[in-house]
């Protein structure tokens, strides 16, 4: 096969609006300036304080509570509805507007729609009716009364899923359709948060975390947008003089006074909490203001009032929301029941449809290559992508007489900006072992210790050895310098660094990977294992990431590459993070479907490799490889080699060492088929396995077929010895972390390929699908998402293969 040439983006001298991001991420242009400042003694140390992630207190760092404050108005009957309301009336701009101030975001952030949260939206809406049901029927267990707690990293989308719940609960008529409740006479929706502007200030401290979020749920429904106080601070000054006194039980009071509900009328409430890890300790509650606050909830939702709150969460810190829950006791139960609602990266084609709708001219933009590929870089994380798409289409609406030349680099440029932002800000600050209860101002007052070098390769590493990951395991425990040594996965987690699937396996952003990939090593110095991960990942960067999207780069030359570098990878990672470098074929291709002896072999560093030559069976060991001076042992020497140019059956290859046998070795011959229809596959394993049947090579002693194949192979029963297979069911389990890259894969170009390629999308009338995409095609028009291809072919949408999502590529 052919090499890929690395594409040139060279930056521009654009001054930025914001201040530099810590790191540089240009090209081959700028990775001196990684490794200059990012020198091998320093630790990765944000500039800037992440509030979702930092120094927690202990026996010895206690937090220090600021003097009380308190509001300055007069003293109020505050059980009285008729006295509140009043209060409030005096307050507001328009007496007949409620919950003016629903959203937190603006309405342009919620044009785009949301994608990938499709199971997120089933686990809310299953909590709140159960919360709902139990409430009208005056049940008093905790496990009735499920809180969902949205908990993830920052930038996923969780603010938006809780303002998409809004608009849902208030435009969703037959959202409680299929259960058996009262009638619900007024709804209303909300979402309050601590922080985004609506920060804890100092009157609020001393009326503790329960008053505080009584008069924050007063402001939501008749002050925000709708005050004729001066601001958010004014607000809080001008509460009455007894203001710790008022509770849920009150609001639940006025509300229907407002509305004119009966008795018998119900009121549903959907109430989202945004940024709940800020809820700060305080006068009244202590460290213990969550759990307390949680606990007057879940009381107040039991007394089956006219008003029934449905609360769901939002926030950073798993940890503080599921010690809360279990520290809080009432009458009734040891602890309230929170469900975690569970937020995955999105996908390529997520990603597409979530940026899609932001305006005109977003589908030109989703046909340039350097645009999917920044979109890629930001890691399947919505709000870096959906920003950097905005900034994107508005420099091409102002400046759209440029050059093309000029918008590659203003676009490249634009990413650099995001991406210095979202890595420097979120992931470059270190969860502790305990969750925290200090304000934002004492966190960011503290001096934060970044992650080393060493501990992202570690991290990085645990996500693509191919193993299952506890929580309670210290990833960095091995590492002798590391000062984070009982860190565990559960507090990286908990501190939305990463996220742990249901399966066991670690998930990171993209942008982990990218970031490695343009570090310079050459000032570190690095264990041998993990100076080739550094290799395998530059390799990447430099020969697959820059190239994907490129539509003169076909998808089968990037599957390999990708494939080569996902086993030095795989084999680096193993070396790292594994007890031993003793390990199994089984344990090496854990995820696909294998079908191998029990011998076991010994890993060592792989290194990626272009031959100049196919391999055959009269091959010298020792052989040239492009851009490499001298001949090496491609037997020996720990290499992953791609085959050279017009090599028949077998696109990359590698050995490894027996154990217990020296110097004798197992091959493994990797097969990648682009086969649309019926695949034999015994007989296409045979057929690469024959390309060495006359094996002259005295030291391997075992030949292995691995054969990949990313379509129609569904049934692997008749796997033959000593082969492997991994297709589009083994797919996901066998990359890991890296499943989503665009080159894991190979893909039919839908704007692109030929009709033999088309048909391979259809299951059946193939023929006839794949016609009318060309037909399409020939009239100038371009299919930009998945969501445009179904359109198109309307009925004969029922003919894609399921899977044929995955499969489409809408490059151009």
């Amino acid at each position: 096969m052919s090499s890929v040439q690395n594409e040139n983006e060279s930056p521009t001298k654009r001054q930025k609006s914001l201040p530099p991001p810590r790191v540089s991420i240009s090209t081959s242009t700028s990775v001196s300036m990684v490794s200059q400042q990012f020198p091998a003694s320093t630790p990765l140390t944000s500039t800037v304080s992440n509030p979702m992630v930092a120094a927690h207190p202990t026996a010895s760092n206690s937090v220090q509570l600021i003097p009380k404050k308190i509001p300055t108005g007069k003293h109020l009957k505050l059980s009285s509805a008729d006295a509140l309301f009043a209060w409030l009336k005096e307050c507001m701009n328009d007496q007949a507007a409620l919950a003016s101030g629903a959203n937190l975001l603006s309405p342009e952030s919620m044009e785009f729609t949301l994608e990938g949260r499709q199971q997120a939206m089933k686990t809310i809406e299953s909590c709140l009716k159960k919360q709902f049901e139990s409430a009208t029927k005056g049940k008093r267990d905790r496990r009735d009364y499920p809180f969902p707690v949205c908990s993830a990293m920052s930038g996923i989308g969780k603010t938006r899923l809780l303002d998409e719940w809004v608009k849902k609960f208030n435009d969703d008529a037959d959202i409680w359709s299929d259960v058996n409740f009262p009638p619900i006479k007024q709804r209303l929706a909300l979402v309050l948060s601590y922080g985004n502007g609506h920060a804890v200030v100092s009157e609020e401290r001393p009326m503790g975390a329960h008053a505080g979020f009584a008069w924050r749920l007063l402001y939501a429904i008749f002050l925000e947008r709708n005050s004729k106080l001066n601001g958010w601070q004014h607000f809080w000054t001008s509460l009455p003089r007894n203001a710790d006194e008022l509770t849920l039980g009150d609001v639940f009071k006025v509300i229907p006074r407002v509305l004119g509900l009966n008795d018998q009328d119900k009121c549903a409430l959907f109430v989202g909490i945004d940024e709940y890890q800020r809820i700060p300790p305080n006068h009244v509650d202590g460290e213990d203001a969550l759990a307390n606050f949680l606990d007057a909830m879940f009381s107040e939702m039991t007394k089956q009032n006219s008003v029934v709150m449905l609360p769901m969460f939002a926030g950073t810190d798993w940890s503080k929301m599921s010690l809360a829950a279990s520290a809080s006791s009432n009458a009734y139960a040891a602890g309230v029941s929170t469900k975690r609602v569970r937020m995955p990266l999105l996908d390529t084609e997520a990603m597409r449809k979530a940026v899609y709708g932001r305006g005109d001219g977003m589908k030109e933009l989703l046909l340039q290559d350097i645009f999917c590929r920044h979109l890629f870089f930001l890691g399947g994380v919505p709000r870096p992508c959906t920003e950097y798409a905005d900034e994107c289409l508005t420099w091409q609406k102002t400046n759209g007489d440029e050059s093309p030349h000029s918008a590659k680099e203003e676009y490249k440029n634009i990413f650099e900006e995001k991406f210095g932002e979202f890595f420097d800000n979120v992931y470059s600050t270190v969860p502790s072992d305990v969750p925290s209860n200090e304000t934002p101002k004492a966190k960011k007052r503290k001096e934060k210790t970044g992650f080393t070098l060493r501990e992202l390769i570690w991290l990085v590493a645990y996500s693509v050895n191919g193993e299952t990951v506890t929580e309670e395991d210290t990833p960095f425990a091995r590492i002798e310098e590391s000062k984070i040594k009982h860190l565990s996965f559960r507090r990286l987690r908990d501190g939305s660094v990463c996220i742990l699937g249901d399966d066991r396996r670690l998930q990171l952003p993209y942008c982990f990977f990218y970031y490695l990939s343009k570090v310079n090593k050459s000032n570190h110095m690095l264990p041998p294992a993990e100076d080739a991960f550094m290799d395998a990942l530059k390799y990447l960067g430099d020969f697959v990431d820059y190239n994907v999207f490129n539509p003169s780069n076909a998808p089968w030359q990037q599957w390999e590459l990708f494939g080569a570098c996902f086993v030095a990878l795989r084999i680096n990672a193993l070396c790292i993070t594994s007890a031993t470098n003793v390990s199994t074929l089984k344990k090496l291709f854990n995820g696909a479907e294998t079908n191998v002896s029990n011998f076991t072999v010994r890993l060592k560093p792989m290194r990626v490799v272009q031959m100049n030559e196919p391999l055959n069976d009269s091959l010298p060991a020792s052989i040239l490889f492009k851009d490499y001076p001298r001949p090496v042992n491609w037997i020996k020497e720990g290499l992953v080699v791609l085959n050279g140019d017009n090599g028949k059956g077998i696109d990359i290859f590698y050995t490894l060492e027996l154990d217990g046998n020296p110097g004798n070795y197992v091959l493994i011959a990797d097969q990648r088929k682009r086969v649309h229809g019926h695949l034999n596959i015994p007989e296409t394993i045979n057929k690469a396995r024959a390309v060495l049947q006359n094996n002259r090579f005295p030291e391997v002693q075992h030949v292995v077929v691995a054969l990949f194949s990313m379509f129609t192979v569904r049934k692997l029963d008749d796997l033959p010895p000593d082969s492997i297979a991994v297709t589009f069911d083994q797919h996901k389990t066998f990359h890991g972390a890296l499943h989503l890259h665009p080159a894991a894969s190979v893909c039919i170009r839908v704007n692109v390929d030929d009709q033999a390629a088309l048909e391979g999308l259809f299951c059946k009338s193939a023929r006839a699908g794949a016609q009318k995409i060309i037909q399409e095609r020939n009239q100038g028009r371009v299919i930009v998402s998945f969501g445009n291809l179904q359109f198109l072919l309307g009925d004969d949408t029922d003919n894609l293969w399921g899977d044929a999502v995955d499969l489409c590529s809408f490059s151009c």
